[in-house]
């Protein structure tokens, strides 16, 4: 990575969430995340509550620090989701439609 940095603007027009997807509206604070990797340059918009459980998700799999990342528009393990519902509820209902097929699964 060349250069990374992370500020918490309130927003002054309407985002997507890269998170979860929902919009991040007028007036509400989000994380924006900015820097460049092998030579392309990259932006980030997430929720706070997003970005606060995604960061817990990557430190509770000892992510943090390493080159894998586990975006929570792209969970891999339904137990995952699970954790997501008990830990994070608020970013669990967010994203919760798009892993449907697991939630039949598991009842959760």
């Amino acid at each position: 990575m060349e250069f990374w940095s992370e500020t918490k603007p309130v927003a002054k027009v309407a985002h997507k969430c890269d998170a979860c997807e929902h919009p991040i509206e007028i007036g509400q604070q989000y994380s924006r995340m900015a820097g460049k990797d092998d030579g392309y340059f990259f932006t980030i918009k997430q929720h706070l509550e997003c970005r606060v459980a995604e960061c817990a998700l990557a430190d509770l799999k000892d992510l943090i620090g390493g080159e894998e990342w586990c975006h929570l528009n792209d969970l891999d393990e339904p137990d995952d989701l699970l954790w997501l519902q008990a830990e994070h509820p608020v970013v669990f209902e967010r994203i919760k439609a798009r892993y449907a097929r697991w939630l039949e699964n598991s009842n959760a």
